[in-house]
């Protein structure tokens, strides 16, 4: 498959922005998407590249452009295919670098997904390579490995007898973030979860796809070991079967998702102590102990996203049970505590993110506490302060700063204190707008009219009568501690994000929380 090739394929609209000739003409061997300012280490030789172009700001304009198309094209990437949903188009710089480092850019439409183009990718992929004489799984291992499935065999069993129809190749059951959920007894140990997603995307004859994942975090795929191959029919059928062993997973986790959400609806709730032992006990957790929770929300939300995406998170550091289910529009996932918890969620969460490259992740981690309540609401607000912030993961021992605590309030609730503690100073007008730029700066300078005069570059007489001015529209008295930090709470409120955005998440999970 050729760049060209792809720009022919109709349902995905893609539009060529610039690319000469021989630069179409290029191959294609594989596909990776990122928003990393340098995935060059990530990247193969001869890859298309997938961005919606998070990395690039008006502030770093070209420079920024160029550092980034330039490690595509160190890395060897044949086109880049940038997202225009973020910027409301291409920007301009990145047109420029993509022309001077020469490499072809493609202009993906909102309508088409990252995962559409990949997809379509592997298919073709697929296509070329069983286009040539190949075998195919035997109808009597097929048998074979369905009984074994319906039997509740171990995954490594099932691998084991897998390996052995695939001229005693070592393989592996592998989630889309680089989990190992299970080998063969012969296959090597557990490659590093960022060298297999990098494996992932070379689409070759070492990995097929088990089934269609729902949702991007519940991808799983069956590899071979590296050097190994197989014909690509013997190892697509191989998916196929496996698809069983899938199906089975997900009705369990069906069950244990059920008996999450009655927990955490019990916790919300305030179910009395008995009832929440029993809810514990029902989700495979301790009685009494410690506890944590995480808190996680996609954006935008979707209620199974978020979930897979929590699970996948934990199941990377643990296989002990957790109780991960849904409130409202949060992901909630209760646990024994584990040490070092936040770090571990950090060291995993690029991998897990990057199973949807076009949506956020936001992360709250509530402190460890023999109540699982307590940790509950902390974790909540955690991950709303990560949401209000943009940051990926926010712990509830980190929240540091006024800003902080308040970028974990709802945002309905932000929008209404900073309209009656500010009143007509939030009026979009030139002279309200200098008062609040005014306010602002004596505020960050500690109420000194000199320094406040300095850094507005006006006379120190027109600082006094705009600060006037202030006290007399809000009723406040500047001259109190009390009231300056009423009015500077206020500002915080008002710069954190619009009500509209996430009001109904807080109506749904805050008035209960």
């Amino acid at each position: 498959m050729r760049v060209d090739d792809l720009l022919e394929v109709q349902d995905l609209g893609l539009e060529l922005v610039w690319g000469e000739p021989a630069l179409l003409n290029q191959p294609i061997s594989g596909v990776t998407a990122t928003d990393l300012l340098d995935p060059s280490s990530f990247l193969e030789p001869g890859e298309v590249v997938l961005s919606g172009l998070v990395w690039w700001t008006a502030r770093g304009g070209r420079g920024r452009a160029d550092h980034f198309v330039s490690s595509l094209q160190h890395a060897g990437a044949v086109a880049l295919l940038a997202g225009t949903v973020r910027h409301g188009g291409i920007p301009d710089e990145v047109v420029r670098a993509c022309r001077a480092h020469g490499l072809a850019l493609v202009a993906v439409p909102e309508q088409t997904t990252f995962r559409t183009i990949t997809d379509a990718i592997y298919l073709r992929r697929w296509s070329d390579l069983s286009s040539s004489p190949h075998s195919s799984l035997p109808e009597h291992v097929r048998r074979r490995l369905d009984r074994l499935i319906r039997d509740r065999a171990e995954p490594g069993l099932l691998l084991d007898e897998i390996a052995g129809q695939l001229g005693g190749s070592p393989c592996a059951l592998v989630t889309a973030s680089g989990r190992t959920i299970a080998r063969s007894t012969r296959a090597a140990a557990d490659s590093p979860p960022a060298a297999i997603v990098r494996g992932l995307r070379r689409a070759d004859r070492t990995v097929a796809q088990v089934g269609s994942a729902e949702v991007p975090y519940d991808s799983w795929f069956v590899t071979l070991d590296a050097g190994r191959e197989a014909p690509p029919r013997m190892l697509q059928d191989v998916a196929e079967v496996l698809r069983g062993y899938r199906e089975l997973w997900a009705q369990d986790e069906a069950g244990r998702q059920r008996a999450a959400d009655e927990l955490l609806t019990g916790l919300l709730d305030g179910a009395t102590d008995a009832e929440t032992t029993a809810a514990l006990e029902s989700c495979e957790l301790p009685r009494r102990g410690t506890f944590r929770v995480v808190c996680g929300a996609t954006t935008p939300f979707r209620r199974a996203d978020s979930i897979a995406a929590v699970r996948e998170l934990l199941s990377h550091m643990t296989d002990r049970p957790c109780a991960v289910g849904a409130i409202g529009e949060h992901a909630f996932a209760v646990l024994a505590d584990l040490p070092a918890l936040t770090e571990r969620l950090s060291a995993v969460y690029e991998l897990v993110r990057s199973c949807d490259p076009q949506g956020g992740l936001h992360l709250g981690v509530g402190a460890a506490t023999a109540d699982p309540r307590d940790s509950l609401a902390q974790a909540l607000h955690a991950c709303r302060t990560s949401a209000g912030l943009e940051r990926s993961i926010t712990a509830t021992e980190e929240l540091a700063t006024l800003h902080e605590l308040l970028a974990g309030v709802p945002a309905a609730v932000r929008t209404a204190y900073a309209r009656r503690v500010l009143g007509v100073l939030l009026e979009d007008d030139p002279g309200h707008a200098g008062l609040r730029d005014t306010l602002s700066a004596f505020l960050d300078h500690n109420g000194s009219w000199a320094r406040t005069a300095e850094a507005l570059f006006v006379h120190v007489n027109t600082v006094h009568y705009r600060i006037e001015r202030v006290e007399k529209l809000t009723g406040r008295d500047l001259a109190k501690l009390a009231d300056r930090v009423d009015l500077r709470a206020a500002l915080l409120c008002a710069r954190t994000g619009d009500a509209a955005s996430d009001a109904t998440a807080w109506v749904t999970v805050g008035l209960r929380g």
